[in-house]
């Protein structure tokens, strides 16, 4: 049922801005084979945002499809590229915390980045269903007022979860009434600013059903708070006391973000429909909204391609492109109407690094340059 009001201040002053009717229920879950692929929940999104607070979220969001288990797979440690980024975020919060402070992180996923902090020294519990190894430092649940109830947090961190969260200014609320008034909270999200700046529609999922701005947060923490731009500034960490958070969200003076990717879809389409062959490198959230939106039919990607090999030799939600190892892939055979079509600026070099000259046309998703 479509949402009527602000998923975060509750006005009735929303407007729609981008819609899918049909789009992968999750982005970081593939499958055994594109039989199992294609049968895979399907979701919509209308994109929607609020006039009053400036909030953006899927006013079709489905939560009754949202099943994070141990398939969903949305780790990126075998990118140098990745773990250096990881390394810059670990390097922020080790520059705000001590040995002593005990440290909590909402949503740890694989425990990667909880062991960067373990390995400097810091004294990290993590939280996040789909945990799948054995540490005794990682609960297998959601964190919530009965999981919690032992935990006496001096940081709190929450990487990419957020963006997952229905109603995520509750849930801060709730984190309030949880936490000590001076507990520090560290949030890392997706930046508005960058995906409108780059008309970046490949960003957009139904497994994301929130979307923040800089301007939603100074907001919501009442202008107390610290934001850093990360991850080529496609990211922000945004830092806080979670005392802070205001009660309510102060109305007025929202950015305006109609018609936001006016004329990009089809831009795009123009280029895959012309091409012999697009190669999509990186079967993860941004490629695989990438081949859903641009290439239902299967016609004119042959693979997407990913250096992790729990994706390789499986296939992606609805479509059913699979996914190849880059090893997989004969470059020198490409010719100078075929595509390269990289999903994430962010790894241009490190990719471009390992190939052999291309013969082919390289597309760059994000590249300023």
């Amino acid at each position: 049922m479509k949402k009527l009001t602000c998923d975060a201040c509750g006005s009735a002053d929303i407007y729609s801005i981008y819609k899918l009717a049909r789009i992968p229920a999750f982005q970081n879950k593939l499958f055994p084979s594109a039989t199992v692929a294609q049968t895979a929940p399907a979701a919509a999104v209308d994109l929607t945002a609020c006039h009053d607070c400036g909030f953006i979220f899927n006013a079709l969001f489905d939560n009754s499809l949202m099943d994070y288990d141990g398939d969903y797979q949305n780790a990126q440690d075998h990118s140098p590229s990745f773990q250096s980024y990881l390394d810059d975020i670990a390097n922020l919060i080790v520059a705000d915390a001590t040995s002593k402070d005990s440290i909590v992180e909402i949503g740890c996923g694989k425990g990667y980045f909880l062991e960067t902090l373990k390995a400097r020294g810091l004294n990290v519990k993590g939280f996040d269903p789909t945990y799948e190894g054995d540490s005794p430092d990682i609960v297998k649940s959601y964190f919530n007022v009965d999981t919690a109830a032992d935990v006496d947090a001096d940081i709190v961190i929450m990487r990419h979860t957020l963006e997952h969260i229905e109603a995520p200014y509750a849930f801060l609320q709730q984190l309030k009434k949880i936490l000590r008034p001076e507990c520090r909270i560290f949030i890392e999200i997706p930046r508005v600013e960058w995906i409108v700046e780059h008309k970046a529609f490949w960003d957009i999922f139904h497994e994301h059903c929130n979307y923040f701005s800089e301007f939603f947060f100074q907001k919501v923490f009442s202008g107390r708070c610290d934001i850093h731009r990360v991850f080529s500034d496609q990211y922000m960490l945004v830092g806080a006391r979670i005392g802070d958070l205001a009660d309510e969200i102060e109305a007025g003076n929202a950015p305006d973000y109609s018609d936001l990717f006016t004329g990009e879809i089809g831009k795009y389409a123009q280029i895959v429909h012309a091409a012999d062959r697009n190669y999509i490198w990186g079967a993860g959230a941004k490629g695989i909204a990438f081949a859903n939106i641009l290439d239902e039919a299967m016609s004119k990607v042959p693979a997407l391609v990913d250096i992790n090999p729990r994706k390789q030799n499986c296939f992606i939600s609805l479509t059913g492109h699979v996914c190849v190892s880059p090893a997989d892939i004969d470059w020198a055979a490409l010719q100078d109407n075929d595509c390269l079509w990289i999903m994430n600026a962010r790894y241009k070099n490190e990719i471009l690094a390992t190939l052999p000259a291309l013969p082919c046309r390289v597309i760059v998703l994000g590249d300023d340059q």
